[in-house]
C-alpha cells in the first residue's frame, strides 16, 4: 500500500477529532428526541462552533509545525486561525451561560431572585463575550505573540467575567435545586445528581479560567496559558451536554418503556379504597406512589423529573 500524503493524514486526524466531539451529541439526539426544537438547535449550534474551533486549531498547528517549521520570523506571527480560539470560546460560553440563566429563572422561587440572578449572570456573560471579541480583534491587529501583553487587562476582564459568571451559576443552581426537594426519593436522587453535575462542571470551567488568567497575567502568552485555554470551549460544551444527559431520557425505548413491573396493594379505609401502586422500572427504581380509586388503573409512570423536557430544560 502506498504511503498516505501529508494532507490526507492530517485530514483524517481532523475527522477523528470531530467524530470524538460528536459522540455526546449523537447520544443526546438519540435519548432526548422529545426536547423542544430550540434546544436541539442549540446543541447543534454548539457542536458546529466546537467543530469549527477544532478545525481551525488543527490548521494552525499544521501551519506552524509543518509549513513554517524552522522559520522563526513566521513563527513569531499569530495567524487569525490561531487567534480564533478567544472569540469562539466566547460564543460557546455565552450560549451555555445564558442557557443556565434561563434555567435559574424557572427554578428560583423568590420573585426578586428569579429576575435578579439571571440578570446578573447575563451581564457578566455579556462582558466576557464583549472582551473575548475585543482581544481577538486587537490580537489580529498586533500580530506578534510578544505584543499580546499590551492587552493583559482585556484578557483579565474576559476570563474574570467568565469566572464570576460560572461561580454565580454554580452557587445559585445548587441553592435552587436544594430548595426544590419534594421528599419523593426518586426526585431527590435526581436533584442530588444534578447538584453534583453543577458543582463539578462549574468547578472545572472556573478553575481552568482562573489558571488561564493567573498564568497569562504572570508570564504572558506562554505554554501554561495555551495548555488550558485551547480546551476551554470544549469544557463549556461538555458541561452543557453533561447537564442535559443528567435527565431521564424522553425517547421511547422498546427495551425500557414497556418493561414496568406493577405491584399494587388494595386497602380499604371507611368505605374508600386506596391503592398503593409501586411501579418499578427495570433498574428497580420506584416510579409511583399512593393513588385513589380514580387512579386505580395502573399505567407505566414517568419518573419524577425536576428537569422534564416539557418544563425546565
Amino acid at each position: 500500500m502506498a504511503p498516505s500524503s501529508i494532507s490526507s493524514v492530517f485530514g483524517s486526524g481532523l475527522v477523528g477529532i470531530v467524530l470524538a466531539a460528536t459522540s455526546q451529541v449523537y447520544s443526546y439526539y438519540n435519548n432526548y428526541s422529545k426536547d423542544k426544537a430550540w434546544m436541539k438547535l442549540l446543541v447543534a449550534l454548539i457542536w458546529v462552533i466546537l467543530s469549527l474551533q477544532y478545525a481551525l486549531n488543527l490548521h494552525a498547528i499544521y501551519t506552524y509545525l509543518i509549513d513554517d517549521f524552522g522559520q522563526d520570523a513566521k513563527l513569531a506571527v499569530a495567524d487569525w486561525d490561531w487567534l480564533s480560539y478567544a472569540v469562539l470560546t466566547s460564543v460557546t460560553s455565552i450560549l451555555v451561560q445564558l442557557f443556565f440563566a434561563r434555567r435559574l429563572f424557572y427554578l428560583l422561587r423568590n420573585k426578586i431572585a428569579k429576575w435578579a440572578v439571571p440578570g446578573i449572570i447575563s451581564a457578566f456573560s455579556l462582558i466576557g463575550f464583549t472582551f473575548g471579541v475585543f482581544i481577538t480583534q486587537s490580537s489580529i491587529h498586533m500580530k506578534l505573540f510578544s505584543s499580546f501583553t499590551k492587552i493583559t487587562w482585556g484578557i483579565d476582564l474576559w476570563l474574570g467575567a467568565n469566572v464570576t459568571c460560572d461561580i454565580c451559576i454554580t452557587l445559585c443552581m445548587c441553592y435552587a435545586l436544594h430548595t426544590s426537594r419534594t421528599g419523593i426519593k426518586s426526585t431527590d436522587r435526581l436533584i442530588n445528581k444534578l447538584m453534583a453535575y453543577s458543582v463539578q462542571t462549574g468547578a472545572v470551567t472556573s478553575f481552568t479560567e482562573i489558571f488561564c488568567l493567573a498564568t497569562f497575567t504572570a508570564s504572558g502568552f506562554h505554554f501554561g496559558h495555551i495548555l488550558v485555554v485551547f480546551p476551554l470551549s470544549g469544557l463549556y460544551a461538555t458541561s452543557f451536554l453533561a447537564n442535559l444527559h443528567a435527565r431521564h431520557p424522553n425517547t421511547p425505548s422498546p427495551s425500557s418503556s414497556d418493561q414496568f413491573i406493577d405491584m399494587s396493594v388494595n386497602r380499604s379505609y371507611g368505605g374508600s379504597r386506596t391503592t398503593k401502586k409501586m411501579v418499578f422500572s427495570p433498574n428497580d427504581e420506584c416510579l409511583d406512589e399512593t393513588s385513589t380509586d380514580a387512579e386505580y388503573i395502573v399505567k407505566p409512570a414517568a419518573p419524577h423529573d425536576a428537569y422534564d423536557a416539557g418544563t425546565v430544560v
